[in-house]
């Protein structure tokens, strides 16, 4: 299956750079039970390290978001 095959079967679009526009963060666990194949997929994720949703597209870096990234640099 490919990701438009995937979003189509979710309800979903597919934006111009190849992310799942989902209306509402997904945590990792909830994308890999829905298709681990695609977990990277998705643009509103749930951060691992603080619980807060953020927009992959904004920064952050697979399911930790660019704040929580910084902090654990420093």
């Amino acid at each position: 299956m490919d990701l438009f095959h995937f979003a189509k079967q979710q309800g979903l679009e597919v934006s111009g750079d190849y992310l799942i526009n989902n209306p509402k963060p997904i945590s990792i666990d909830e994308a890999r039970i829905l298709d681990a194949k695609w977990a990277l997929r998705w643009r509103l994720r749930t951060c691992r390290g603080c619980n807060q949703g953020f927009d992959i597209s904004d920064g952050g870096r697979y399911y930790l978001c660019y704040e929580c990234i910084e902090e654990a640099m420093s």
